[in-house]
């Protein structure tokens, strides 16, 4: 006899904005990821004061990016190429350990996890140039969730 199976339906859409303001409702979310983003950005405040304000008590933030060792020891930009061979290049920079943290605290944020993938011999078989930094951390994964506020819970 077969069951009926509830699907899981995700709905998303895609918006050209700033990730600094945000233009959605305050306490709109129960999860924000930013993947490979906050790195290309100035000034990392702007960015964590906004996901303050769309995320839900009690939400997750989840914040991978390329691991500030690398901005620091000198490839401080993306580098791609489009069909033509235009060259382009995206500044990437150095936000530190430290700063995320000052910045959580100060939002109201605690951190549940902190992941440093390491450049590995399954990662040098496909792509053998980073040997030379073979165990160097490659990038990073915070997951951190926002405080539950007093007058929230009494909701």
């Amino acid at each position: 006899m077969l069951k009926e199976k509830s699907l899981l339906i995700c709905r998303f859409e895609l918006r050209l904005g700033r990730v600094e303001d945000a233009n959605f409702p305050s306490n709109h979310f129960n999860v924000v990821v930013s993947a490979l983003t906050v790195g290309h950005i100035i000034e990392l405040g702007s960015v964590i004061r906004e996901v303050s304000r769309i995320i839900k008590s009690g939400g997750s933030l989840i914040v991978s990016d390329i691991h500030p060792y690398w901005p620091i020891s000198g490839h401080d930009y993306v580098e791609f190429f489009d069909g033509s061979g235009q060259e382009y290049r995206i500044p990437e920079y150095a936000h530190l350990f430290e700063e995320y943290w000052n910045l959580f605290r100060r939002f109201k944020f605690s951190v549940e996890d902190v992941k440093e993938p390491r450049i590995d011999d399954k990662l040098i078989e496909r792509f053998p140039g980073l040997i030379k930094y073979k165990d160097m951390p490659l990038a990073f994964i915070l997951k951190a969730r926002k405080e539950q506020c007093a007058l929230c819970l009494q909701e």
